[in-house]
């Protein structure tokens, strides 16, 4: 979940909700249209959405090249997990529930310092946290 400003704009909503993936991993079809714009951490982040209906369908941080985000509304399925990162939560609505036992920081984490929080939090909590990649 990503609670900054920037993203309340893009999504109309409070917040986003995403997964990161591997970039060989995630396959396209169709064309898509790309709005570019600098990130909070002063990297550019390129979104892809449809022309046809402007839904944002996956997004590029110049500063964490091989991943790809993708908007979980995309999967359009009600079993995909439930987020395990909370990010700008300064910003979080108040209203806002994060789920439980989430990962929050005050800013953004990039996806491999990301890794070495969940296992450090793992290894804290003396419990293995599944780090499973979803493809589709």
């Amino acid at each position: 979940m990503c609670h900054c400003l920037l993203c309340q704009k893009r999504t109309g909503s409070t917040y986003s909700v995403h997964a990161y993936f591997p970039t060989e991993k995630v396959r396209v079809e169709g064309t898509t249209k790309v709005y570019a714009r600098k990130g909070d951490s002063g990297a550019y982040v390129y979104f892809h959405f449809c022309p046809e209906c402007g839904s944002t369908i996956y997004w590029e941080v110049e500063a964490s090249p091989g991943k790809t985000g993708v908007p979980i509304g995309v999967f359009a399925d009600p079993t995909f997990p439930p987020p395990n990162v909370s990010i700008f939560v300064p910003h979080k609505h108040p209203w806002v529930s994060v789920p439980e036992g989430s990962l929050r920081t005050k800013d953004t984490v990039r996806p491999s310092r990301l890794l070495r929080l969940l296992r450090l939090r793992a290894e804290v909590n003396q419990q293995a946290i599944p780090l499973k990649q979803r493809t589709s």
